[in-house]
């Protein structure tokens, strides 16, 4: 899978190796097809509040965006405020990393069909991410 990664927040250190582990198991644990294009921004509330407002009609930030696309060679985008998972990170007792990797996670479900719009198909989501994340190499608990 060919992976553009912007960072244009400077609130936390994107590791680089967490995004790529994160994008090669995704995958592979959801038997989706690793080809073609995705692109993720890391940015912070501000920006990703003004995205939320324009493309679904809520001004306030929020953790993770996903936009998937209709194209098949190109899987979509995934912004992720650096700012919510610190936050985040904090309420959850875990370190940033572990956020970022359970958001890249959640994002990446959004791309391939996943909904969390209720409380079934939130908790379906829930169930997937926590065995993505269960197979990389994170210490500690995540979400």
């Amino acid at each position: 899978m060919k992976i553009s990664i912007r960072n244009n927040q400077k609130k936390i250190r994107i590791s680089r190796k967490l995004v790529n582990s994160v994008i090669k198991t995704a995958p592979a644990e959801e038997n989706a097809d690793s080809e073609g294009e995705l692109s993720i921004l890391f940015t912070g509330d501000q920006f990703i509040q003004k995205l939320n407002k324009k493309y679904r009609g809520i001004d306030s930030p929020t953790d993770v965006l996903a936009f998937p696309m209709e194209d098949p060679r190109l899987l979509g985008d995934i912004v992720i405020s650096a700012e919510r998972a610190l936050a985040q990170a904090s309420d959850f007792n875990h370190p940033a990393e572990h956020e970022i990797a359970f958001l890249l996670v959640h994002g990446f479900l959004h791309l391939l069909g996943y909904s969390d719009k209720t409380k079934e198909k939130s908790n379906l989501m829930m169930k997937r991410a926590r065995a993505i994340i269960s197979k990389l190499d994170l210490t500690g608990s995540v979400r």
